[in-house]
């Protein structure tokens, strides 16, 4: 009896064509891989911190943030509004109030929700200025974020 051949008139090297029982563990391997890809994926947009050595406070609940929300960042080395830097840390303690050097760009921003991230060596007195300057600016919805205890 002769025997079956997948692709018929194609021959490899050896002069013999490629068979069904060949093609299995490739069709294994592939499925595999696709699965490893599909389950590695994730809808979340990575979180990138403006600084190396930013520390977010810890937390034990987690509430994702939605895309389309103002992100302004506080770091010991300066001052961001949605990745861009604004200014040095240094501005964060002159004066009192309102943060000017963050109140016109918010004012430029869509009224959405607002995430304020704070790097854990900064004192409260900078948060209590940002958080003034979000409302001025007509920001209803702020979320402080922390750094979820279960992620280290």
């Amino acid at each position: 009896m002769r025997p079956r051949r997948l692709m018929r008139g194609a021959a490899l090297a050896g002069g013999a064509a490629l068979g069904a029982a060949a093609l299995a563990p490739l069709v294994d391997l592939l499925t595999l891989l696709l699965i490893a890809l599909l389950r590695s994926h994730s809808q979340d947009p990575p979180v990138l911190l403006p600084e190396g050595a930013f520390a977010l406070p810890r937390t034990r609940a987690e509430a994702p943030t939605h895309p389309g929300v103002v992100t302004v960042d506080i770091g010991p080395e300066g001052l961001w509004l949605d990745g861009f830097r604004l200014g040095p840390a240094s501005a964060l303690t002159r004066g009192a109030g309102r943060l000017d050097l963050l109140y016109a760009p918010l004012l430029q921003r869509s009224k959405g929700p607002l995430v304020l991230r704070a790097d854990a060596a900064v004192p409260w007195s900078s948060l209590e200025r940002a958080l003034l300057t979000a409302r001025e600016a007509g920001f209803v919805e702020v979320e402080l974020v922390a750094e979820r205890a279960g992620s280290l």
